[in-house]
């Protein structure tokens, strides 16, 4: 949390499960819930998805489960993974946090193995894993739903520079029909909830994008 320049982090460190979320959101009719793997759990990617799975089995939620994979044994420990994640009905595809090596003998097969399987990539934009790798790793799996997190992460528009190019990166990453964007994430960028600061960016990715996407 203090990394990402979000204060002291002590508020967070607390076990939350489904039942807070529910009590948290019980005054928005949530519909169905996506769980999506925001760090690598320390029993093993596929054993989160188990886990999750079972609690759908009591609870009827998460609705549908984005995971992750360990990429470091290589691409036949990747498609042992995906294998067994595919037990679970509710797997629809991948997120790895720290990074995608997009460029890598691992990360094309890795690619190519959830284009074949019918499932979907969301890629987080970070320093070892920009939104021009990302856009090259769209432009090679055509047939990958690739699901941009957090707008791509566009920096401050006080930094002209930077804006600019995010704008047309995103607009090269949009260009490539089977790319989505996922309005999320935004605070994390500010440090804040600001829906003025929110909407010129929403705006942009919305006119590229267009509502389908």
């Amino acid at each position: 949390g203090e990394s990402l320049g979000f204060g002291p982090p002590d508020g967070f460190k607390r076990t939350y499960l489904l039942p807070d979320y529910r009590a948290d959101a019980a005054h928005v009719p949530v519909k169905k819930l996506v769980h999506v793997s925001a760090a690598f759990p320390k029993p093993g990617p596929v054993a989160e998805t188990e886990w999750l799975d079972a609690l759908a089995e009591h609870t009827g939620w998460p609705n549908a489960i984005i995971g992750t994979v360990d990429l470091r044994r290589g691409a036949g420990d990747v498609e042992r993974q995906l294998d067994a994640h595919q037990r679970s009905t509710r797997f629809r595809g991948v997120r790895v946090s720290l990074g995608f090596p997009y460029a890598s003998e691992v990360g094309r097969a890795t690619l190519g193995m959830l284009a074949e399987r019918g499932l979907v990539y969301d890629a987080i934009v970070t320093a070892d894993s920009p939104l021009a790798a990302a856009i090259k790793g769209a432009a090679a799996h055509p047939d990958l739903p690739f699901v941009l997190e957090h707008l791509g992460a566009p920096p401050l528009r006080t930094d002209q520079g930077e804006f600019a190019r995010w704008q047309r990166e995103i607009a090269d990453f949009a260009a490539i029909p089977s790319t989505f964007c996922k309005l999320s994430g935004l605070a994390m960028r500010l440090h804040r909830f600001d829906a003025a600061e929110f909407r010129p960016l929403v705006e942009y990715c919305y006119g590229l994008f267009g509502p389908d996407r």
